[in-house]
């Protein structure tokens, strides 16, 4: 646990309370994620099937970069599992604080044993904050907006 303090203490003064609301959100998204069912939590998430327009970020590019950034840096060090469905989540969350809309994207698709893997993405107007990479090879099963 040192260390894991050691490593937040490295983040920029700017972007330290974003980080540090970045470790808030994914620890309260796999608490939920753990002990509630979806059903009971959907709410946090939006409207379930709907998606928002794909319009350019435009002057909010920088916001959504620094919290994608937040949110992958927090997810390495954070003791708790924080794969892209905590890290989607807890985007989804942050941009909400800032008026942004956003869509979050669960994702299936079969990997080379042919089981069943998800996926979950979170993009904002044409750009995608988390869950970028790979996203492309999964099909689009559900939406929250």
């Amino acid at each position: 646990m040192p260390s894991f303090f050691l490593k937040i203490r490295k983040v920029n003064g700017s972007d330290w309370w974003l980080f540090v609301r970045a470790i808030y959100w994914t620890g309260i998204a796999r608490i939920l994620i753990v002990f509630i069912p979806l059903k009971r939590f959907a709410f946090i998430l939006g409207t379930h099937m709907r998606e928002t327009p794909e319009t350019p970020v435009g002057e909010n590019l920088k916001l959504l970069k620094t919290v994608g950034t937040a949110i992958s840096r927090a997810s390495r060090y954070v003791p708790w599992r924080c794969k892209c469905y905590e890290q989607a989540i807890s985007a989804k969350v942050i941009l909400r604080g800032y008026g942004l809309e956003t869509t979050l994207y669960y994702g299936v698709a079969k990997d080379p044993d042919n089981k069943l893997i998800a996926h979950a993405w979170v993009r904002c107007g044409d750009y995608i904050v988390t869950g970028r990479p790979g996203m492309k090879r999964f099909t689009v099963v559900g939406t929250f907006a």
